[in-house]
């Protein structure tokens, strides 16, 4: 049943010293969270309607940012892109502060990180096959996880948890989660990086919509965007590059180090059975393999010096 009330589905954003950058959705009804004892009928039906959102397109909406007000359109998706101006005190707790949208009197509040002054890098992770096991390079293994599983029955892979909780020293180094999957999915992977107690932090996806034949364009660069405006709004901190040799990570990654070289600390890249995504990585002529440091096992990083 659809909701006469807009809904505004919000992204969790981050702030530098003088901007914030979030984004949300404007929709015509409210996506639903999975539950642990839903059926496969239950799974497809929410991943379709997911899938399937009926969005408010060029919708306007009013935002209050730390005592000024902004008004924003939406674009043909619905979608709504927010870099604002502001001052942010970094303190040395981080601390997620709330900027409020209000559509048509009702007023929806949208998380942003403000990072601790403590923090001595930042750790800039893909999600599948590299926190979520997605098999990508199994399109029917990869169609069975991401659309008749729900987060309560994803999986992580072993050790990660206590991974993020020695190399977030305490919460004071921020982690980003960077992923191609659309914005679709972000209750999805939000919650499942909630059940698995993972790091709180933005999620940066990314918005497929009906583009066809301009996809592969338009939105090819959108890791190494994404990372670059990360450089751009934290310039006194240095990089941790999280990724899988399934896709194309090592070799945006090291594009990125070596247009950036001393913002970039380590790269880490698990790696995968696949022979052939292996060898596509070593003889790519912008990747040095030496400057990866490839794992199997997320234990096997614990000790690892970043």
């Amino acid at each position: 049943m659809l909701s006469k009330v807009p809904y505004i589905e919000t992204y969790r954003g981050f702030a530098g010293t003088s901007r914030v950058i979030f984004n949300c959705r404007l929709l015509k009804d409210q996506n639903h969270y999975a539950n642990l004892e839903d059926s496969l009928w239950k799974n497809l039906r929410n991943i379709f309607r997911k899938v399937a959102s009926r969005e408010i397109p060029y919708g306007e909406i009013e935002i209050s940012l730390n005592g000024s007000t902004y008004q924003a359109r939406a674009d043909n998706e619905g979608y709504v892109f927010i870099d604002a101006p502001t001052q942010i005190q970094f303190e040395p707790n981080a601390h997620w502060k709330e900027v409020t949208l209000n559509s048509k009197k009702h007023t929806f509040q949208c998380e942003y990180l403000v990072p601790s002054s403590k923090a001595t890098y930042g750790i800039i992770s893909d999600i599948d096959d590299t926190i979520l096991v997605t098999d990508v390079h199994s399109p029917v293994r990869m169609i069975y996880n991401s659309l008749i599983k729900n987060p309560f029955q994803r999986q992580a892979f072993n050790g990660i948890k206590e991974f993020y909780k020695e190399k977030t020293v305490q919460g004071h180094n921020p982690v980003f989660y960077l992923s191609n999957s659309p914005w679709n999915l972000y209750q999805n992977i939000k919650q499942f990086l909630d059940i698995q107690m993972l790091p709180k932090g933005p999620i940066l996806l990314r918005d497929y919509g009906m583009h066809f034949p301009t996809v592969p364009k338009a939105y090819s660069h959108h890791k190494e965007n994404n990372i670059e405006l990360l450089l751009e709004v934290y310039p006194d901190l240095s990089f941790v590059l999280i990724g899988d040799a399934s896709q194309e990570d090592a070799i945006i990654y090291s594009h990125i180090k070596n247009k950036y070289p001393q913002r970039i600390k380590k790269i880490l890249i698990r790696e995968v059975s696949n022979p052939k995504n292996m060898a596509k990585i070593a003889s790519n002529r912008e990747v040095d393999m030496k400057s990866i440091h490839f794992f199997n096992t997320y234990e096997d990083l614990i000790t690892l010096d970043l």
